[in-house]
C-alpha cells in the first residue's frame, strides 16, 4: 500500500514528499511477539511517532491489525491527521478512515454504523471487533478468494487514503486558522468510514 501511495501523491503534485517508512509501530502484540526483529526499517515508539506527526501535514497508516491502529491512534489524535487503510485477511474487504485533530473521532472509534457487540453492562466487546469488521471465517475460502483479489483491494485502499489525504493538506491549514472547511475543497471522510468494495 506505502508503494501505491506514494506513486499516486507525486504524481498528483511533484512536490509533494513522502516519507515511506517499511515498518510498524511498537503497540504490545508486536513487542511480546518480536514482530518488530523482522522489520526492514526500524520500529517506530511512541517518541518516534510524535516526532514523524509533528514533522508531516498527514500520517497515513498502512496497517491491518487492531493493536497497531490503536496505538497509532493513541499517540498520533492530538498531534496530526490521519488516514488509516485496512483490509481483512483474505483481501476483499477495504476500509478508510479519516482523524481530523480534536475534530473527528480518531481511526479505532467505532462509528454509528460499527457493528459492536456489547456485554451485558454495556461496555463494548472488543473481543468480536475484529470479526465482526468482515473478515472471513472460512480460511479455505478466505485463501481462494484473497490470492486472487489482495492486489486489486490494495490498490483500491491506497487510491482512497490518497484521496483523503490530499483533502486534508489542501483543506486542514484554513480549517485550523477559521475553524470552517474550505468552501471550495471537498469534505474529507467525517466520522464515517468508507468501505470500498470489490467488483
Amino acid at each position: 500500500k506505502v508503494d501505491v501511495m506514494k506513486t499516486f501523491l507525486e504524481s498528483i503534485d511533484p512536490s509533494i514528499n513522502v516519507d515511506v517508512r517499511r515498518t510498524g509501530v511498537l503497540d504490545h502484540l508486536s513487542k511480546r511477539k518480536n514482530r518488530h526483529k523482522h522489520w526492514p526499517d526500524a520500529p517506530l515508539d511512541r517518541d518516534a511517532l510524535i516526532r514523524l506527526g509533528l514533522n508531516h501535514d498527514v500520517c497515513i497508516v498502512c496497517t491491518d491489525g487492531m493493536a497497531p491502529k490503536a496505538f497509532i491512534a493513541g499517540v498520533l489524535y492530538l498531534v496530526c491527521p490521519i488516514v488509516q487503510t485496512s483490509m481483512n485477511a483474505s483481501g476483499t474487504l477495504a476500509q478508510i478512515r479519516v482523524s481530523l485533530p480534536g475534530m473527528t473521532g480518531c481511526v479505532q472509534c467505532p462509528t454509528v454504523e460499527t457493528p459492536v457487540s456489547r456485554h451485558e453492562n454495556g461496555e463494548p466487546d472488543w473481543f468480536n471487533f475484529d470479526k465482526q469488521y468482515g473478515a472471513n471465517n472460512c480460511k479455505l475460502l478466505a485463501q481462494t478468494t484473497g490470492a486472487a483479489s489482495f492486489a486489486h483491494t490494495n490498490s483500491m485502499a491506497a487510491s482512497f487514503a490518497v484521496t483523503q489525504s490530499v483533502l486534508i493538506m489542501k483543506g486542514w491549514k484554513e480549517f485550523v486558522k477559521t475553524m470552517n472547511w474550505p468552501k471550495n475543497i471537498q469534505l474529507p471522510l467525517w466520522n464515517e468510514v468508507a468501505k470500498p468494495r470489490i467488483l
